[in-house]
């Protein structure tokens, strides 16, 4: 039988598809030098956090648990102004000082499925070895714990449920710069200066890109959502690296992943319990509502690479305040940072916090 071709390939289609064959492959190669052994020992994790891991997303364990307030004292407050960090990030966070006590059948469950998931094998001894000489790793972080624990937790969120994009980046998503806060764990001229070495050229565009994109992550959801229709005509994006205003560009392919990247990043900052009851959390939490529209858009669109869900399931034993003020109870210190735009914490020390999107056909662009 012989088939005849009515019409030939053009060159268009020609080096479309070999580019695609080529992302492929360096994806592969990329993805194989992440189970190279390594000398870093995994950080143990609270049962909140392995039952992120394990659910691949958050978890509202309202009826697993009881919680029981702590008296801390707050050393460093963030200024209500600018958003900045009098001396180190000490104990400006204490929404997490509180005592959880777990019921003994939800630890044994999520225990279990913690340790039924297969061995983490990451090549990260190099790129660990750098990091271990700031010493922001055993700071106290906005998730109630040390910033190691984020980063790790974080990574492997994305190591288990993030197929084909590499979890390195979120194991240095906020060297270039903390999100709410400007805090900077290391100059960004070390940071340029090592970070080449250690990374791939496009692990450390993500990198790079990560503090900028959550800083304007509230306005980019915003035009992304009122321009759906049009959507498949973004070309590419451009922003002002943090701290330092260094001029970064994305494709629409690198922006989606990005976006992925920064939906993992959220999971980390739920409250443990009661997010999940309609009319609570939903319109005062920034992190539940900025997740909630993020995984919506990305669903929205058939972006949502990342194996990352939304379960708004409750335990039958769930029992929550009505009042939201009663659920927020501790984390308003925390919250200050965000209930500002990110923008003015950028504006206070000169970063611009605007992007713009480059469309096809010269549609001109959105700032």
């Amino acid at each position: 039988m012989h088939v005849r071709l009515t019409q030939r390939p053009n060159a268009s289609t020609f080096l479309a598809v070999l580019f695609l064959i080529s992302a492929l492959i360096a994806t592969i190669i990329e993805r194989s030098t992440w189970g190279a052994s390594s000398t870093y020992t995994q950080i143990p994790y609270s049962l909140k956090r392995k039952a992120s891991v394990v659910n691949a997303g958050p978890v509202d364990h309202a009826g697993e648990l009881m919680l029981q307030s702590t008296k801390t004292a707050v050393a460093s407050p963030v200024d209500r102004s600018t958003g900045v960090l009098p001396s180190s990030i000490d104990t400006y966070i204490t929404y997490m000082q509180r005592k959880i006590t777990w019921k003994q059948e939800a630890s044994a469950l999520i225990m279990k499925s913690f340790d039924t998931l297969p061995q983490r094998n990451n090549n990260n001894e190099t790129l660990m070895n750098f990091m271990m000489k700031c010493d922001c790793l055993d700071q106290p972080h906005g998730t109630g714990e040390t910033f190691m624990r984020h980063l790790q937790v974080c990574h492997d969120i994305a190591y288990f449920h993030y197929p084909f994009e590499s979890p390195r980046v979120l194991l240095m998503h906020s060297f270039y710069g903390f999100g709410g806060v400007n805090y900077f764990p290391m100059p960004s001229y070390t940071l340029d200066s090592v970070l080449p070495s250690l990374l791939t050229p496009r692990e450390y565009l993500h990198v790079q890109a990560f503090p900028s994109l959550q800083r304007m992550l509230d306005p980019l959801l915003t035009e992304l959502s009122a321009h759906l229709s049009s959507l498949h005509e973004v070309m590419s994006i451009t922003f002002s690296r943090l701290p330092d205003n260094k001029k970064l560009a994305m494709t629409v392919e690198d922006l989606w992943t990005a976006l992925n990247y920064q939906l993992i990043h959220l999971i980390d900052f739920f409250p443990v319990q009661c997010w999940a009851i309609a009319n609570t959390l939903e319109s005062e939490d920034y992190f539940v509502t900025t997740f909630s529209r993020l995984h919506g858009l990305l669903n929205s669109t058939g972006q949502l690479r990342a194996r990352i869900g939304l379960s708004r399931s409750l335990n039958a034993n769930a029992s929550c305040p009505s009042a939201p003020a009663a659920l927020r109870e501790g984390r308003d210190l925390f919250l200050l940072q965000f209930q500002k735009p990110l923008a003015e914490v950028s504006a206070a020390i000169g970063h611009d916090a605007g992007f713009r999107l480059l469309f096809k056909k010269n549609r001109g662009q959105i700032n």
